[in-house]
């Protein structure tokens, strides 16, 4: 836009020159030579200003251009690499769980990973942000996958060969209450196998924004496992079924009496847990070749991961319900004075 408006200057400016020019010629008023050197040094010294102008207002631009490439690359010369690598992969025993917010029921597996993060760059990484995410099928062409958890932060990642300890990162993946995951992982086939993503964004000291990224294939790891995932696949699948009448009731004690629904909730927990065989089962992790990619990113993208992502949140430890307490204390006396 710049460049435009400065050719259409001097555009008009050469423009203006010719015209001075033509009318001095033929103009009919006598004029003496000096009015004609006069009239014709003040039209070039405004070309020649306008010309200044340009040429300036160019080397402003590339100048510009210059300083701006020099900051891109001091900014960059400082190069964290933080790698996040998965450690310890486990499928948790099936069992029932009670959602309060939705007042669902459900029996499914959690699946678990902890993780081991170095730096082995040339600095630190700051504002460490690690999402991790499962894809049901290697050919999903999605930012994330069907199962997603909450992102991992680190303030600071220092430069090491050697993974930090004072710090657990760890992920769990609770929604699969279809055992699509069980399923997939029971194919064990390269092309059926699920996709665990992996994505950091992070920061060096001097502001540049970076994002790596690296993709590992989920498999089984003996081939023992394979009955022990089928029964839980099954239980899974059937659970609706095999709790249905527990589950009716429950829905009719909930809010009326805490402690029937509680005891009638660990009754169906126990009964649940007795179909399942075997105990928490090790999953591996193949990395897949030319999966992992480095590159710089820009701030407003950044912060656009940023705004997508969810963080854990601590839950403390919550007091004694009071009004149960208190029905507790009434019926206590209610026993007593009888």
């Amino acid at each position: 836009m710049k460049d435009k408006r400065n050719y259409i200057f001097a555009g008009l400016t050469i423009l203006l020159f010719v015209m001075t020019v033509t009318y001095l010629v033929s103009s009919e008023q006598t004029l003496k030579p000096t009015d004609y050197v006069s009239c014709l040094a003040s039209i070039s010294i405004v070309f020649l200003t306008a010309a200044y102008v340009f040429v300036t207002s160019r080397q402003l631009e590339t100048m510009k251009s210059q300083l701006l490439e020099m900051k891109t690359s001091r900014e960059h010369t400082s190069q964290p690499i933080p790698f996040i690598t998965p450690s310890k992969l486990y499928l948790e025993r099936p069992r029932l769980f009670y959602s309060p917010p939705e007042k669902e029921y459900s029996g499914h597996s959690r699946f678990h990973i902890d993780c081991e993060a170095i730096n082995p760059g040339n600095a630190p990484a700051l504002s460490v942000n690690i999402c991790a995410c499962v894809m049901m099928q290697q050919k999903e062409e999605k930012s994330c996958g069907a199962l997603k958890s909450a992102v991992e932060y680190l303030d600071i990642l220092p430069f090491s060969e050697k993974p930090i300890t004072d710090k657990k990162i760890s992920f769990m993946f609770s929604d699969d209450r279809k055992a699509e995951l069980i399923d997939a992982i029971r194919a064990c086939r390269p092309d059926k196998a699920p996709v665990l993503r992996m994505c950091v964004v992070y920061k060096n000291m001097l502001g540049a924004c970076f994002a790596c990224r690296q993709a590992f294939q989920l498999f089984y790891d003996t081939d023992e496992q394979d009955q022990v995932l089928e029964n839980w696949q099954s239980q899974i699948t059937a659970f609706d079924s095999s709790l249905k009448k527990e589950i009716f009731q429950l829905n009719k004690l909930q809010g009326k009496d805490i402690r029937a629904w509680n005891e009638l909730f660990d009754e169906a927990k126990k009964k649940y847990e007795a179909l399942i065989v075997g105990e928490d089962q090790k999953i591996i992790a193949v990395q897949i070749p030319t999966s992992f990619t480095a590159l710089t990113i820009s701030e407003s993208r950044y912060m656009k991961f940023l705004s997508k992502s969810h963080y854990g949140q601590y839950m403390p430890a919550q007091d004694e319900c009071l009004a149960h307490s208190k029905t507790e204390q009434g019926e206590d006396s209610a026993e007593s004075e009888s």
